[in-house]
């Protein structure tokens, strides 16, 4: 087959190989993405997290009230508190 269409045949492997380059991209991107997104979590590596009522990612969080952090760093046991 290879011998009897050669333009065919390489039309075919280029149009394979650049579906697979394209495949690794998408799957590249998926990975850099979901990296970055962990990565805050994954750098501060804190025992226990303190979010305001309703935040459902670390991404996208409202500022804690200064009073609630100070209830929190005066909690035994607590080393330190803030705000992100």
């Amino acid at each position: 087959m290879i011998a009897d269409a050669p333009m065919k045949s390489l039309g075919t492997l280029i149009g394979v190989t650049v579906s697979v380059f394209l495949m690794l991209q998408q799957a590249s991107l998926l990975l850099g993405i979901l990296a970055r997104v962990s990565a805050f979590a994954d750098q501060t590596d804190p025992d226990l997290w303190v979010a305001s009522a309703g935040t459902e990612s670390t991404d996208a969080t409202g500022t804690l009230p200064a009073s609630r952090v100070g209830a929190a760093a005066g909690t035994p046991g607590v080393a330190w508190a803030a705000p992100v």
